[in-house]
């Protein structure tokens, strides 16, 4: 069995922090070979100091499931794509909506983050984020001009409201990608993102699983994107006053995670002193 926990708004505090009780705990989990890992929608740039915080053993699930990241021989071990076809129609339909998306690719090897302005507060406090912390991957562009040379990671659209376009979108690509759609915890605008259709945090915990030959992980989650990794585990928890439990969803409940309820929890599990 695995321990497999979300990131922000479960693990992570309301300031994007971990705090020091709660990698106490993780580092004790560790050291009496209980397994524990994460999954979360963070690229592995943004999440790489917390991996390393915490000093994870086992494959982490990143970007949604997208990414698939081995923190022990510091690699990817697993990425999924999504083709150039599908991504030069959601592109053209998301700018026939007036949203400019924010596309994720790689390309000679090198992942960039494009875009081509900050249009909204949700946007500006995303890009500001990342180039405070010095994020070589962030580019802006002109336009949308791509080609089959490149690979794609993710499409983003960040905005206050997705409801007027998200049915179509789902209808015309519900079987081309995976659409997840997700409120961020610090700006609480909503995140609209694109992959790969085989992509979820579900499928990204069953493919931890079957790497380390393991048979059922514990989940720890807040957001609508967490549910496919919570519906798949022997038990979900989620943080009281979090997003789903708001939104009624009966799974177990935790301490807010500004009260590390995922550390608590599991040193009630397993009487670890700390």
């Amino acid at each position: 069995m695995i321990y497999v926990s979300d990131l922000d708004g479960t693990l992570l505090n309301n300031k994007a922090m971990l705090s020091s009780y709660t990698i106490d705990v993780i580092k004790k989990l560790n050291n009496q070979g209980i397994k524990f890992t994460i999954a979360t929608a963070r690229s592995l740039y943004s999440a790489i100091d917390f991996i390393e915080q915490l000093d994870l053993q086992y494959p982490c699930v990143l970007r949604n499931g997208t990414v698939i990241y081995d923190p022990i021989k510091k690699r990817i071990i697993k990425e999924y794509t999504l083709t150039y076809d599908v991504v030069k129609d959601i592109i053209n339909d998301l700018l026939s909506f007036g949203i400019n998306p924010i596309v994720h690719r790689r390309y000679e090897g090198e992942e960039t983050v494009e875009y081509t302005g900050a249009y909204n507060e949700g946007e500006k406090q995303y890009l500001n984020a990342r180039m405070l912390s010095i994020d070589k991957r962030i580019t802006k562009i002109s336009s949308y001009n791509y080609n089959s040379a490149s690979s794609f990671i993710s499409i983003s659209s960040i905005e206050k409201d997705h409801s007027c376009h998200i049915d179509q979108l789902k209808k015309k690509y519900g079987n081309l990608c995976k659409i997840h759609c997700y409120q961020d915890n610090y700006s609480k605008y909503y995140w609209l993102e694109f992959t790969h259709p085989e992509v979820s945090k579900g499928e990204g915990c069953q493919f931890i699983l079957d790497t380390i030959n393991e048979d059922k992980y514990i989940a720890f989650g807040d957001a609508f994107n967490d549910l496919s990794m919570l519906e798949k585990a022997s038990k979900g928890l989620i943080p009281i006053f979090s997003q789903l439990h708001r939104e009624g969803e009966s799974y177990d409940l935790l301490a807010t995670n500004n009260d590390d309820g995922v550390a608590k929890y599991l040193v009630m599990q397993h009487g670890l002193i700390l």
